[in-house]
């Protein structure tokens, strides 16, 4: 095997190792958010910082990526992504909680900036597909923490534990091809600012994780036991794997921003579903719609905004500022609007970011077909 080649499989490896803990620690802010309001005795609204810490952590390392393009790699990003979850998972105060957040979201968010523009690269024409499989196998653990939290603890803190030692080992496993960089980043001098999908990305990536981080909550507050609403976000993953899963075989194939307009159309479809009639029958099937934003976001940003390698980490850190500052703004809706509040705010904006999607369809298409 040539060195390329095994650089490229070593790439993909550690990556889908690194999402997979990434997917299985996004996924259990939701069922920690529930222990963490008892644990503490907090308001919904208080207990969503926990969110906004994370992301805040994130953003702060995408701005170091931005910063110094192509010279980290992904061994610390491991480290924090262990580090992070220990802290969750000690349970200790409100305070190192909140801390431990942040250092989770340093390492989510500096393995986001690492994997994505590199696998992208690395595999030339298939980047787009190769890039919808890593990020599909981040549901697997997104559909596993949460499935374990119901089925065999009820103690979130000791999942984030065990995430923090599985991501230990693959810190102390991760051979040097996973540790190249450079050759893989772009070298290109490109970087053209593009408002409208920077927009689009924030918005898109916020409303994702609002779902995952605010839907248990909301779930439990329509009459849902924590259980079942544990159980009902792998379902939401689930079908979230089937769409990436979809997109490794659409991606080559399709626009990509065809796919956030399709992703947007169907989420507000289900949210739909979820305020008008049975959450626990459309809040499953949002996941499949969902999983279709970052990659039709991704791949529109990169093929408007050129080849900078400085592009990448700017289309993600301004996605993690709608990560932070959107979950924030949306748990507002979950205390006074009644039971179906945080469905009925997410039915109405998904309605309108599907309405300007559509009119800016135009727009976005050319640069998404050329990727």
């Amino acid at each position: 095997m040539d060195a390329d080649r095994k650089y490229r499989l070593a790439l993909l490896i550690t990556g889908c190792a690194a999402f997979t803990m990434m997917g299985a620690g996004l996924s259990l802010y939701g069922p920690a958010v529930l222990s963490y309001q008892a644990l503490f005795s907090l308001t919904s609204e208080k207990a969503g910082w926990v969110l906004s810490a994370h992301w805040a952590g994130s953003l702060s390392a995408v701005l170091v990526m931005f910063l110094f393009p192509g010279r980290i790699g992904p061994r610390p990003g491991l480290f924090l992504l262990a580090a992070g979850a220990g802290l969750l998972g000690a349970g200790i105060s409100w305070a190192v909680t909140l801390i431990g957040a942040v250092v989770l979201g340093l390492g989510y968010g500096s393995l986001t900036a690492v994997f994505n523009p590199r696998i992208l690269v690395a595999f030339g024409p298939r980047g787009p597909a190769m890039l919808s499989l890593i990020n599909a196998v981040f549901s697997l653990g997104a559909i596993l923490a949460p499935l374990a939290f119901s089925l065999a603890t009820s103690n979130p803190e000791r999942l984030f534990m065990v995430l923090g030692a599985m991501t230990a080992l693959i810190f102390l496993t991760a051979g040097p091809g996973s540790r190249g960089g450079a050759q893989t980043a772009s070298t290109g001098s490109g970087f053209k600012v593009q408002p409208l999908i920077l927009i689009f990305g924030a918005f898109g990536i916020g409303l994702e994780v609002s779902l995952v981080g605010l839907g248990p909550l909301a779930l439990v507050r329509s009459g849902v036991s924590e259980a079942s609403a544990a159980q009902l976000l792998s379902a939401f993953y689930l079908t979230f794997l089937f769409g990436r899963i979809g997109l490794i075989f659409l991606a080559d194939r399709l626009p990509s921003f065809a796919l956030f307009l399709m992703g947007m159309i169907l989420t507000s479809a289900g949210l739909w579903g979820c305020a008008l009639f049975r959450p626990e029958w459309a809040f499953p099937l949002i996941g499949f719609a969902a999983g279709m934003f970052f990659p039709g976001y991704y791949v529109t940003g990169t093929a408007l905004m050129g080849d900078d390698p400085r592009v990448s980490p700017f289309l993600i850190g301004m996605a993690q500022i709608g990560a932070m500052v959107l979950p924030l703004i949306l748990a507002l809706s979950i205390d006074p609007f009644g039971p179906r509040g945080f469905f009925w705010v997410t039915a109405a904006l998904t309605l309108v970011l599907s309405a300007l999607s559509g009119l800016s369809y135009r727009l976005l298409i050319r640069p998404a077909q050329l990727s």
